[in-house]
Protein backbone atom coordinates (compact mmCIF):
# COMPACT_ATOMS: atom_id res chain seq x y z
CA UNK A 1 0.00 0.00 0.00
CA UNK A 2 2.86 2.39 0.77
CA UNK A 3 4.50 1.95 -2.62
CA UNK A 4 1.11 2.26 -4.32
CA UNK A 5 0.54 5.51 -2.43
CA UNK A 6 3.78 6.93 -3.79
CA UNK A 7 2.91 5.76 -7.31
CA UNK A 8 -0.52 7.40 -7.04
CA UNK A 9 1.14 10.74 -6.24
CA UNK A 10 3.06 10.59 -9.52
CA UNK A 11 -0.19 9.76 -11.31
CA UNK A 12 -1.71 12.88 -9.68
CA UNK A 13 -4.31 10.71 -7.93
CA UNK A 14 -4.05 12.62 -4.67
CA UNK A 15 -7.10 11.26 -2.88
CA UNK A 16 -6.14 7.68 -3.74
CA UNK A 17 -2.54 8.33 -2.69
CA UNK A 18 -3.58 9.71 0.69
CA UNK A 19 -5.97 6.81 1.28
CA UNK A 20 -3.31 4.23 0.36
CA UNK A 21 -0.75 5.96 2.61
CA UNK A 22 -3.12 5.87 5.57
CA UNK A 23 -3.99 2.24 4.82
CA UNK A 24 -0.29 1.32 4.76
CA UNK A 25 0.24 3.14 8.05
CA UNK A 26 -2.68 1.33 9.67
CA UNK A 27 -1.36 -2.07 8.53
CA UNK A 28 2.20 -1.45 9.70
CA UNK A 29 2.11 1.35 12.29
CA UNK A 30 5.59 0.57 13.63
CA UNK A 31 7.45 -0.03 10.37
CA UNK A 32 9.89 2.82 9.72
CA UNK A 33 10.04 2.13 5.99
CA UNK A 34 6.25 2.07 5.58
CA UNK A 35 5.90 5.27 7.61
CA UNK A 36 8.60 6.97 5.51
CA UNK A 37 6.90 5.92 2.27
CA UNK A 38 3.51 7.06 3.57
CA UNK A 39 5.12 10.39 4.48
CA UNK A 40 6.57 10.65 0.98
CA UNK A 41 3.10 10.17 -0.45
CA UNK A 42 1.68 12.80 1.90
CA UNK A 43 4.40 15.19 0.77
CA UNK A 44 3.46 14.45 -2.84
CA UNK A 45 -0.16 15.41 -2.23
CA UNK A 46 0.74 18.57 -0.33
CA UNK A 47 -0.07 17.38 3.17
CA UNK A 48 3.18 18.66 4.60
CA UNK A 49 2.30 18.61 8.29
CA UNK A 50 1.08 15.00 8.00
CA UNK A 51 4.32 14.07 6.24
CA UNK A 52 6.34 15.56 9.10
CA UNK A 53 4.23 13.71 11.70
CA UNK A 54 4.71 10.38 9.93
CA UNK A 55 8.44 10.94 9.56
CA UNK A 56 8.84 11.86 13.22
CA UNK A 57 7.16 8.56 14.07
CA UNK A 58 9.34 6.73 11.56
CA UNK A 59 12.42 8.14 13.29
CA UNK A 60 11.31 6.50 16.55
CA UNK A 61 11.94 3.14 14.86
CA UNK A 62 14.79 4.30 12.63
CA UNK A 63 16.69 6.99 14.58
CA UNK A 64 19.32 7.34 11.87
CA UNK A 65 16.59 8.22 9.38
CA UNK A 66 17.86 5.94 6.65
CA UNK A 67 14.40 4.77 5.58
CA UNK A 68 13.56 5.54 1.94
CA UNK A 69 14.49 9.16 1.41
CA UNK A 70 13.29 10.24 4.82
CA UNK A 71 15.78 13.11 5.18
CA UNK A 72 14.77 14.51 1.80
CA UNK A 73 11.06 14.10 2.49
CA UNK A 74 11.36 15.71 5.92
CA UNK A 75 13.44 18.58 4.61
CA UNK A 76 11.12 19.33 1.70
CA UNK A 77 8.00 19.14 3.89
CA UNK A 78 9.56 21.51 6.44
CA UNK A 79 10.66 23.84 3.64
CA UNK A 80 7.11 24.12 2.33
CA UNK A 81 5.90 24.72 5.88
CA UNK A 82 8.39 27.63 5.92
CA UNK A 83 10.36 26.10 8.76
CA UNK A 84 13.56 26.79 6.89
CA UNK A 85 16.19 26.24 9.61
CA UNK A 86 14.63 22.86 10.48
CA UNK A 87 14.46 22.04 6.77
CA UNK A 88 18.16 22.85 6.37
CA UNK A 89 19.02 20.55 9.29
CA UNK A 90 17.12 17.66 7.68
CA UNK A 91 18.50 18.38 4.23
CA UNK A 92 22.11 18.32 5.43
CA UNK A 93 21.66 14.59 6.07
CA UNK A 94 20.11 14.13 2.66
CA UNK A 95 22.94 16.01 0.93
CA UNK A 96 25.50 13.89 2.76
CA UNK A 97 23.74 10.65 1.76
CA UNK A 98 23.31 11.79 -1.85
CA UNK A 99 26.76 13.27 -2.35
CA UNK A 100 26.51 13.44 -6.15
CA UNK A 101 22.80 14.10 -6.69
CA UNK A 102 21.60 17.67 -7.08
CA UNK A 103 18.10 17.52 -5.57
CA UNK A 104 19.09 17.48 -1.90
CA UNK A 105 21.86 19.98 -2.50
CA UNK A 106 19.50 22.39 -4.27
CA UNK A 107 16.88 22.07 -1.54
CA UNK A 108 19.55 22.67 1.13
CA UNK A 109 20.72 25.80 -0.71
CA UNK A 110 17.13 27.09 -0.90
CA UNK A 111 16.43 26.33 2.77
CA UNK A 112 19.62 28.04 3.93
CA UNK A 113 18.89 31.12 1.83
CA UNK A 114 15.33 31.32 3.15
CA UNK A 115 16.52 30.88 6.75
CA UNK A 116 18.87 33.86 6.43
CA UNK A 117 22.12 31.87 6.23
CA UNK A 118 23.01 33.70 3.03
CA UNK A 119 26.79 33.22 3.15
CA UNK A 120 26.52 29.45 3.58
CA UNK A 121 23.74 29.32 0.96
CA UNK A 122 25.89 31.19 -1.56
CA UNK A 123 28.87 28.92 -0.87
CA UNK A 124 26.77 25.81 -1.35
CA UNK A 125 25.17 27.31 -4.47
CA UNK A 126 28.69 27.57 -5.92
CA UNK A 127 29.31 23.94 -4.94
CA UNK A 128 26.04 23.01 -6.64
CA UNK A 129 27.36 24.58 -9.85
CA UNK A 130 30.51 22.45 -9.58
CA UNK A 131 28.41 19.35 -8.91
CA UNK A 132 26.11 20.06 -11.86
CA UNK A 133 27.59 22.63 -14.27
CA UNK A 134 24.86 24.82 -15.68
CA UNK A 135 22.37 24.00 -12.91
CA UNK A 136 19.64 26.63 -12.97
CA UNK A 137 16.33 27.53 -11.41
CA UNK A 138 14.64 26.70 -14.74
CA UNK A 139 16.19 23.22 -14.72
CA UNK A 140 15.05 22.64 -11.15
CA UNK A 141 11.53 23.86 -11.98
CA UNK A 142 11.37 21.49 -14.96
CA UNK A 143 12.30 18.57 -12.69
CA UNK A 144 9.61 19.56 -10.20
CA UNK A 145 7.02 19.72 -13.00
CA UNK A 146 8.15 16.37 -14.42
CA UNK A 147 7.15 14.61 -11.20
CA UNK A 148 3.82 16.38 -10.99
CA UNK A 149 4.66 18.97 -8.37
CA UNK A 150 2.48 22.03 -7.97
CA UNK A 151 3.68 25.18 -9.75
CA UNK A 152 3.49 27.07 -6.44
CA UNK A 153 5.96 24.59 -4.92
CA UNK A 154 8.45 25.14 -7.72
CA UNK A 155 8.09 28.91 -7.33
CA UNK A 156 8.67 28.62 -3.60
CA UNK A 157 11.86 26.62 -4.19
CA UNK A 158 12.94 29.04 -6.94
CA UNK A 159 12.60 31.91 -4.49
CA UNK A 160 15.12 30.29 -2.16
CA UNK A 161 17.50 29.34 -4.96
CA UNK A 162 17.34 32.88 -6.34
CA UNK A 163 18.20 34.33 -2.91
CA UNK A 164 21.30 32.11 -2.87
CA UNK A 165 22.42 33.36 -6.28
CA UNK A 166 21.53 30.32 -8.40
CA UNK A 167 21.06 31.52 -11.99
CA UNK A 168 17.59 31.65 -13.50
Amino acid sequence: HAMLAVAETYAMQHDKAAAQAERARSLAPNDAEVLALAARAMLGVGRFERAVTLLRKSRLYDPAGVATGSSATLGVALYHLKRYADAADALRGCATQAAVGTYCHAMLVAALAQSGASVEAATLANNLQRLSPGFSIAENSRREAAVGREIAWARHIAEGLRKAGVPD
